[in-house]
Formats: C-alpha cells, structure tokens, sequence
C-alpha cells in the first residue's frame, strides 16, 4: 500500500516544472495608433531633411561619377548655399 500512495503523489499531471523557471515576460503593449491628419491642410512646398549630402567625383573610392573633384566641390557649396536659408528658418 505504501508503493501506491508514493505512486500518487508522485503521479502528478505529468508536466515537470523545474523549480525556479522565470516567468515569461509580459506581453508588450501595442504601438500608438496613428494620429488623423486628414484635416490638415496640404504642405506649401515640399520639405526634405538630411545631415550630409554626398557628391561623388571621378576617383573617389566605389564611385562611378565623371565630375572633378572640383565640379564636385563647387556643387556641394551651391547646394549648402540653397539649403542654409532654409535651415535657418527652421532652427
């Protein structure tokens, strides 16, 4: 009688949890919905936004470009001309 009593605790469900097994983590919370922008009114002209620009020139490491280095560098200042008014408007 005592090996049946053994047999019954020790029966269980007969899944084995080891002692000390973390929880899983709690579910993460679903992202913010998107705000409605229906009613906005269209922009006025069309914005972009970037830190660097680059210009490739003939002989530049994996470039395929056949401007000067100094067509390259003349073409950087114009479009840091362009853009700097633009920047300062919005800083």
């Amino acid at each position: 009688m005592l090996w049946m009593v053994l047999w019954l605790a020790c029966a269980g469900d007969g899944v084995d949890e080891a002692p000390g097994t973390p929880e899983a983590p709690p579910a993460a919370e679903p992202a913010p919905e998107e705000p409605d922008v229906s009613d906005l009114p269209p922009p006025t002209e069309p914005r972009y936004a970037a830190s660097h620009i680059l210009v490739a020139y003939d002989g530049a490491v994996r470039s395929e470009a056949t401007r000067s280095r100094s067509d390259a560098l003349d073409l950087a200042r114009e479009l840091h001309t362009r853009a700097a008014p633009r920047a300062s408007r919005t800083a």
